[in-house]
This record gives structure tokens, C-alpha cells and sequence, in this order.
């Protein structure tokens, strides 16, 4: 049986049990608040788990009866004062993995939320392919996290597929949402009975499981790269994609398969003569 992988931060709890790989914030006495260390610990986990084909989806979650309660202030803080530039890399993790990381990471990530989601913690959660949420989850935007984000100036803004007039309701600190209204808002994907949602989380992890990881892993590369393309560079990139995954399949290579990694490597550009 293939050993889970470990984090080396002890407020990170980890178990892989038939290819889903649970991975939990344990701090329940500081609200399992986000420090600078849990963070970095967290993006070395996420980067080994790369070439893990024994882990097929990852679950994320809280440990007790909420996720987090954002940052872990008052590291942070001290962090500013002694060595900004390293906050601002603990901070840039979020960014990455919101922003890029996560989309390119080959197992699908489910966020699962209960109880509160605050401050900067939320910014973990707009990185997942998937969240789920109780419909009684609460989230919260904190003054505290918002100063701390503003000394990393990209982990502001909201996600790019939430207008800004919905983010802006989402931005002012304070002002609490439940699991039903980030739904609403595109926040999440579903909001779910308390008493059904670790179900609901599994069975969805189970499903996925049994697809195929190539099929999965393309799909989520696939999603993260056409938003920013003219319609004919997304169709070019999308036929290039599937013509590499049944190569890939086959056990083969492909020239369009060369051609995808070059385009992703930023060497080309599918459909213009580059």
C-alpha cells in the first residue's frame, strides 16, 4: 500500500485512502488559522503530490467545526516587521494556487467548508476545482487579513469569474455570507446540508476517482488556459488537446502533443503559424 504523503507542518494532517488524499488544517485552537510556515508547508505538499499517481483527487478541508479562521495574525505580523519580502512569498502561495497552481495541478482539489471560512482563507477556497459548502458555512471577509493581503497587492483582487459589483459585497469586512449565498454568488459550487455534506464530498471524490486521471487532468488544463484566447486559438487548443490525450493513451507521442507542450512552454501559438 503506497504511504500518504506528509506535510512537514504539524497543523497539517494528511490521509490517502483509495486515491483520495484528505488533507487537513489542525490548529483547531487557533481556528486553524493560515501561518506563514503552514503555508509554505502546504505549497511543498502540493508540488510533490505532482508526481504522486497513486493520489487521484485531493480533499481539502478543516479539522473540528470550521475551516479556517483566515491568517494567523499575529504571525504574520511579526513576519511584516522582520521580513517582509518572506511574508510576501507565504502570501504569494495563495495567489498561485488561486490563481494558476491549482488549475494545472493533475488531481481535481474539493474544497469542503463548514463552519467559518474568513478573511484570507477564502482566497484558499477560489484556487479549487470544486467547493462544497454547508448551507450554513459561514464566510467572512476581516479586517486584519485585508491589511495583511494589501502587502501582496495581487491576492486582493476577487476571482475572474464573479463580477466585480458581486465581489465588491464580498470584500467589505465584517459582512458575513452563508454556504447558500456563495453559491448563489458563484463563490462555490454547492451549498449542501450540514448532515449530508461530508457525504456528499466523499461520493463526489469517490466519482471522480473513476474516471480517467488523463481525461481529468487535460480537462482542468483545458479550463485554465482557453478563458484567455481568441475562439479560434481555443478551438485549435482544444483539438491539440484531445489529439495529444488519446495519443497519450495509446501509449504513443504525437506532433500535436509536442506541439501543446511547446504552447504551453510559451514557445508557439496554436493556429498562428507560430
Amino acid at each position: 500500500m503506497p504511504d500518504t504523503p506528509v506535510a512537514t507542518h504539524q497543523a497539517l494532517h494528511t490521509q490517502l485512502t483509495d486515491g483520495i488524499l484528505t488533507i487537513s488544517l489542525h490548529a483547531p485552537t487557533q481556528g486553524n488559522a493560515l501561518s506563514p510556515d503552514m503555508l509554505f508547508s502546504l505549497d511543498e505538499l502540493f508540488k510533490r503530490l505532482t508526481w504522486r499517481e497513486d493520489v487521484r483527487v485531493v480533499v481539502l478541508r478543516g479539522t473540528g467545526t470550521q475551516f479556517s479562521s483566515g491568517l494567523d495574525v499575529e504571525d504574520f505580523s511579526r513576519l511584516v516587521s522582520h521580513d517582509l519580502p518572506r511574508a510576501r512569498a507565504a502570501l504569494d502561495c495563495l495567489h498561485q494556487w488561486r490563481s494558476r497552481l491549482f488549475k494545472i495541478q493533475p488531481q481535481p482539489i474539493i474544497g469542503m467548508v463548514v463552519g467559518a471560512c474568513h478573511g484570507a482563507a477564502v482566497k484558499l477556497m477560489e484556487g479549487c476545482d470544486l467547493v462544497l459548502a454547508a448551507e450554513n458555512a459561514e464566510f467572512m471577509p476581516t479586517a486584519a487579513d485585508a491589511a495583511l493581503l494589501a502587502s501582496h497587492p495581487p491576492c486582493v483582487p476577487g476571482p475572474a469569474w464573479m463580477q466585480a459589483s458581486a465581489w465588491a459585497d464580498w470584500a467589505v469586512p465584517g459582512l458575513t455570507f452563508s454556504g447558500a449565498q456563495a453559491e448563489s454568488n458563484g463563490l462555490i459550487t454547492l451549498a449542501c446540508s450540514p448532515d449530508a455534506l461530508e457525504t456528499d464530498v466523499y461520493d463526489l471524490a469517490c466519482s471522480l476517482v473513476e474516471k480517467d486521471p488523463l481525461a481529468l487532468q487535460f480537462t482542468k488544463e483545458t479550463v485554465a488556459h482557453v478563458d484567455t484566447m481568441s475562439w479560434d486559438a481555443a478551438v485549435n487548443f482544444t483539438a491539440a488537446k484531445f489529439a495529444e490525450l488519446k495519443s497519450r493513451q495509446a501509449g504513443g507521442a504525437s506532433a500535436r502533443a509536442s506541439g501543446v507542450q511547446n504552447f504551453l512552454a510559451g514557445k508557439s501559438k496554436p493556429g498562428l503559424g507560430g
